[in-house]
């Protein structure tokens, strides 16, 4: 992660920014966070989708929109969502005992979030990147919403 986000932006989406723009993001968050990032997309200087495709490609980890995946039921009863949002988690769906979440850093978030699968009987947690923290409680009532509807 030796470019700026700035730089990575230009780089990889052919987005560029001013410097006046951006020089006031930095203002608001450090370079290279997702702190900028989330920044940059509730300011509208990106796209949701490039700042979430970005942050993976930082990350290296796979990137899922979890408002445009099917939530599972099962998923989000197994996750209390007090622990969900202190771990920023997103239940998405298990199968065959592997619970699927998304997350905004997979890599530095599961360690903390290893117990659950043994606590509830299962092998593994998958996880994906979804870097937008604010969206854990929309999560749970989409999820609930989905189900009382079928």
């Amino acid at each position: 992660m030796s470019d700026t986000i700035r730089d990575e932006l230009l780089s990889n989406f052919g987005v560029s920014i001013n410097d006046e723009v951006y020089e006031r993001a930095l203002l608001s968050a450090d370079e290279n966070s997702l702190d900028l990032i989330e920044y940059m997309i509730e300011e509208g200087i990106i796209h949701k989708e490039i700042g979430c495709r970005l942050w993976s490609l930082r990350i290296g980890s796979a990137y899922v929109d979890p408002l445009s995946t099917v939530i599972s039921h099962e998923a989000v009863s197994s996750v209390p969502q007090e622990i969900a949002r202190k771990s920023n988690v997103i239940p998405l769906y298990e199968v065959e005992g592997a619970l699927t979440v998304a997350m905004p850093d997979p890599p530095i978030m599961r360690h903390s979030f290893r117990v659950l699968p043994r606590s509830q009987g299962r092998r593994s947690v998958r996880s994906f990147v979804y870097p937008m923290r604010s969206v854990i409680p929309l999560s749970f009532t989409t999820a609930r919403t989905r189900v009382l509807r079928n």
